[in-house]
Order: C-alpha cells, then structure tokens, then sequence
C-alpha cells in the first residue's frame, strides 16, 4: 500500500501515482491520496484517476486503521493491543498537562483529538517530533539559503514548509503550524521576500514547539515508566504460569511413570494398560513413543519382565521428555 501526497515538492500526488503505475507494469497496488482539499467531488475526482481511495487531511487515526485493514491483505494484519494504551493518568493530570502547554502554544486537546484521544500514541508522535527536528531542519536551512542565492528552490522549499504544518498540526503546535500555513502560501505565490523575513519566525516558532515536546516528554516519563512496569509484570505472570504448568505437567509424567513401573512389577496388565495410554498422551519424543508401543505390547503377552526392562533402560534414564 502507498500513501501519496497531493502536495509535493517536485511532482503532485496525481503526476507521481500515474508514474507509478507505469513502473510496476501495472501491478495491482493500492495507493491513497492524502489531501487538505475536502471540495466537493474531490473524493471522486482521485478515484477516477485511478487511486484506490482517498484520505483528508488532518489525518485521523482511526479513519488511517480502518483504510489500513480496508485495503492490506488479511495475511498481513495482526490485530493486538498495543502495549501501555492504558495510562494511569487523572484527568486532573490531564489537564494540568495542558495548561501548561499552552506555552509553548500547543494545544494538546488538538493532537489527542486527531489521535483519538490516545495519549500513549501523541508520546510515540512527540518523540518522532524530537529526533527529527535536527535532520528536518537542517534541510530546510540548506533550501532557504539555496532559495535566497538561486531563486530557484521555492517550491522545494514550499514542500518542507508544508511537511513541517502537517507535523505541527499532528502536535497541536498552532502558532508553528499558522506561520508554516502562511508561508506555504506565500511560497505558492513565489514570493520571496515574504519568505526572507519570515523564516527566521518560523525557526523560532519550531524552536519553542520543540522545547514545549520536551517538556511533555520529560512529564510523562513516569506514566511510561509505571505502564512499562506493568507490562513486565504482566509478562512475569506469563512466563510464571507457562513454568507452572510445565512443571505440574513434568510432574504428572513422574507420576505415571512409576504407576505403570509398580504396575508391571504387580503383574497387572490392566491398570499399567491404562496408565501406559496417558503416558503416551503426554509423550513428544517418537522414540520413546515407540519403546512404550513396545511396552504395551509387552504387557499384553503377560511378557512383564520384558516390559519392566524397557522401562528401566538406558534410554529412559531422564524421564521426563515432554517437550
């Protein structure tokens, strides 16, 4: 599946999807257009381009899920819970979490809403926000200085500038994502002048988003960290009750074994019969599976010494081979 971009830099989401379809001769592979045009019959218009569907921007989370299991193959889907979804997080943490990332003019209510209100997910974005910012920006810096020498790197400029809104829409970074809307338009226009004077705010505007993800990051570490623990809990039980069980099932093999050796050495074929039939049941070694065959074959010819031999040879030396 491919995501493509209506505004991009060098080539438009249309011109890139019908390039695409020549490359792959025509192999059946879903591609979505993703736009902030929501015009009527824009949906329309990409599906008869030949895109498999279509997504609004500001993407929602759980309308990308439901197109995600919509077009991937079954084969390709593993639906879990994903680890630490439930914070334990007061509302009255909540909210002081937002007032007081206010400002740094982000407005938390506006990322948690595109993300359906998943906060251990807004954390996963924020952390993205932070380790690109110094890759992402240092690209900007290179086309900026480019544009003001050559005049001829504004759209690709422009395609940054729209990349860097998205993300500072996705964080609910506001003032970032106004002044980035502002001059995504302006590099439309090719104004350069506009851009000259404004990219200096802008850097700065990235500036103040980046420390008010710190400090979200840094004030939900504890909720991380106690979710975190909780999962290895959760994962020690796991473990524990596996172990407890394999042991109880080790310890249920020892049992029946020595039943059917008193059994054989009582000479009774009845009651080693029937406990031979659970030892088997319990059994994953073929070869030992075959010498108990051999056992009860025994026992039935009242061969019982015979049998006992079998049970007691070398082979059989470590009893317990239930794995």
């Amino acid at each position: 599946m491919i995501f493509l971009d209506y505004m991009m830099p060098e080539m438009d989401g249309i011109e890139t999807f019908h390039r695409l379809k020549k490359e792959v001769n025509g192999q059946s592979v879903p591609v979505i257009a993703l736009t902030a045009d929501v015009s009527t019959g824009i949906h329309q218009h990409f599906l008869s381009e030949g895109f498999s569907d279509y997504l609004s921007k500001p993407v929602m989370w759980e309308k990308l899920e439901e197109l995600l299991l919509q077009w991937l193959p079954a084969a390709l889907v593993s639906m879990k819970n994903g680890a630490g979804e439930d914070w334990n997080i007061t509302e009255k943490q909540l909210l002081d979490l937002k007032q007081k990332l206010k400002k740094w003019d982000i407005e938390l209510s506006e990322g948690l809403y595109l993300l359906g209100g998943s906060i251990v997910q807004y954390r996963k974005l924020s952390e993205l926000f932070v380790e690109y910012y110094e890759p992402n920006r240092k690209k900007l810096e290179e086309s900026f200085e480019t544009t003001r020498k050559t005049q001829q790197e504004i759209k690709i400029l422009t395609g940054q500038i729209h990349t860097l809104k998205s993300n500072a829409r996705a964080i609910g970074a506001m003032s970032l994502y106004e002044l980035a809307a502002s001059l995504e338009i302006r590099g439309k226009m090719q104004d350069e002048s506009y851009i000259e004077k404004a990219i200096p705010l802008l850097f700065f505007e990235w500036e103040r988003a980046l420390d008010g993800m710190f400090f979200f990051l840094e004030n939900t570490k504890k909720f991380l960290l106690e979710s975190e623990k909780k999962e290895k809990e959760n994962g020690k039980q796991k473990v524990y009750g596996e172990m407890t069980e394999e042991v109880n099932q080790e310890k249920l093999y020892e049992e029946i074994y020595d039943r059917i050796l008193e059994a054989i050495g009582k000479y009774q074929g009845k009651y080693a019969e029937e406990q031979l039939e659970k030892l088997l049941s319990l059994e994953k070694n073929p070869k030992k599976k075959k010498i108990l065959g051999q056992v009860q074959k025994s026992v039935q010819n009242l061969e019982f010494e015979q049998a006992e031999s079998l049970m007691k040879g070398t082979y059989w030396t470590n009893k317990v081979t239930t794995e």
